[in-house]
């Protein structure tokens, strides 16, 4: 994950303000990182939770909404690559026998 914030920043010249990641991202490596460079990590924090604990819950809320439509894009972009490189293939390869394929 550290990596991939430096090339944001050699991209832009900044570090970001804030950084959508899985859980499993979330270790005292990285957690100490960002906070060096004042970025926000969203996600729960490490450790058993308190019997009180006092999180802005809305936050949490929209970042989470915000990494699962990232996810879905990606998703959706593979799905949709690999369709369209199926039917191309079927249309170049079938189009000598004039069979038709469909993406399903």
């Amino acid at each position: 994950m550290i990596e991939a914030i430096e090339r944001y920043k050699q991209r832009t010249g900044s570090y970001p303000e804030r950084v959508l990641a899985e859980k499993i991202y979330r270790n005292r490596d990285n957690l100490k990182y960002a906070k060096e460079w004042n970025i926000r990590l969203s996600g729960p924090a490490l450790g058993r939770p308190k019997k009180v604990e006092i999180r802005n819950k809305r936050q949490d809320y929209i970042d989470e909404s915000e990494r699962i439509e990232a996810e879905r894009k990606f998703s959706l972009s593979n799905t949709r690559k690999c369709c369209w490189s199926t039917l191309r293939y079927n249309l170049f390869h079938d189009s000598f026998n004039g069979k038709k394929h469909y993406c399903s």
